[in-house]
């Protein structure tokens, strides 16, 4: 049984990364074959960003009070939430204030999934089963670099309307991976969600977010260098499309450049809980945080598409181990009813930065380029890199 809920879990992963591939990383090339700008698209995505930090927590509120349906139950009905928004891109054609509001509720709903499906693995997790979160995301980079290899080619030569087809199919395939592991885990325990709800509601979940805050000081510090290093993610995921067109790449490029990190950071994840026993997880935090900076100041430098390949080697070590690590020190460090407060911590602290990166990248594309787009996000990285780096080692540990 074990084995069938993590092969669920990473198909759930599989699908929702899939999804993220085409909302998400191709947002620009879509918006922009349909008429908006540079700054419009910043707006959108920043709109975004900002509606998902105010749904996230919504969501988790549902997810630990509802005793019918709970985490699974919220999951499944902002996905369906999800197909219906998508069917309307199918109606919606040119540049219009609609188009632009549907986008913008639909990125911040795939955004606020984002921690559902973090919080999945534990809910999976329980006394008869343990859910590998490094496998499970694994398959969600195998899926991501699938799609976004395949919507490369569909974007050249379909055009935008490749976008909600394969959007729909994924969703679809997503909502019926989370029903039929839930059906799995049901089976696998006696009561669930009696036990679900006791896990969720123990300790001290109920604790008020200026509480939290004033217990974990140097934890919040480290999730405004968080912010800050995933400055440049949502920088290059937002508008990879213009910073290879910059160095003379086009749509297909990008999907094969988005392919090919998803696959080369798989074995970061699957290696995780080896190279965990042997280093910290704030030695881990700086030294990916390290790497990220490296990626980011070698596209700046970059000329060609040769050199934006190689900046990306540093992936390999960076998004991965940064990811696997941020999980997995939340839930170390926290008191068992406030584990869920510190992944909703830093997922928020990065959909933050998402906001700043998609309004000031849109800003700096139009207004002085590219390169000084690539240069701000190496500067802020490096700032984020170094309060991650004086903060992570004075986390202090709560009984858990």
């Amino acid at each position: 049984m074990e084995k069938r809920l993590n092969i669920g879990y990473g198909f759930i992963n599989g699908t929702y990364w899939m999804y993220y591939g085409v909302i998400g990383s191709f947002a620009s090339a879509f918006l922009l074959a349909r008429g908006y700008t540079n700054w419009e698209i910043g707006l959108i995505l920043a709109a975004g960003s900002v509606l998902s930090a105010f749904l996230q927590p919504i969501l988790a509120d549902l997810s630990d009070k509802s005793h019918k349906s709970g985490i699974v139950g919220v999951s499944q009905k902002t996905i369906i939430a999800l197909m219906i928004l998508g069917v309307s891109l199918f109606f919606l054609g040119e540049k219009t204030v609609v188009l632009a509001s549907v986008y913008v509720v639909m990125y911040a709903l795939q955004m606020a999934f984002h921690p559902l499906l973090n919080s999945m693995a534990f809910y999976f997790s329980r006394k008869k089963s343990n859910i590998n979160f490094g496998i499970g995301r694994s398959v969600g980079s195998l899926g991501y670099s699938s799609i976004t290899a395949i919507m490369g080619i569909l974007m050249e030569k379909v055009g935008a309307d490749a976008l909600p087809i394969v959007g729909e199919i994924v969703l679809l395939s997503l909502l019926a991976s989370v029903i039929f592991t839930n059906e799995a885990f049901k089976k696998d325990e006696a009561d669930p969600e009696k036990e679900a709800n006791a896990i969720a509601t123990s300790g001290k979940d109920d604790i008020g977010l200026f509480e939290f805050f004033g217990r974990h000081k140097m934890f919040v510090l480290m999730n405004v260098g968080i912010l800050l290093i995933f400055f440049q993610n949502h920088i290059l995921n937002g508008f990879m499309f213009q910073v290879v067109q910059n160095v003379g790449g086009d749509a297909s490029d990008m999907g094969t450049l988005f392919a090919v990190l998803a696959m080369i950071e798989i074995p970061g994840f699957l290696l995780f809980n080896k190279i965990r026993q042997k280093i910290s997880y704030q030695n881990l935090l700086i030294f990916s945080g390290l790497c990220f900076l490296a990626k980011i100041v070698t596209m700046f430098i970059a000329t060609n598409m040769a050199m934006v390949y190689v900046a990306h080697i540093f992936h390999v070590f960076s998004f991965p181990i940064f990811i696997s690590a941020m999980v997995g020190f939340a839930n170390t460090i926290m008191a068992r009813g406030e584990a869920v407060k510190g992944q909703s911590l830093s997922t928020m602290c990065i959909t933050i930065s998402g906001v700043f990166a998609s309004i000031s990248g849109g800003l700096m594309l139009d207004s002085a380029g590219a390169k000084f787009m690539l240069l701000i996000a190496s500067l802020v990285t490096a700032l984020g890199v170094a309060v991650v780096w004086f903060s992570a080692p004075r986390v202090k540990h709560e009984a858990l």
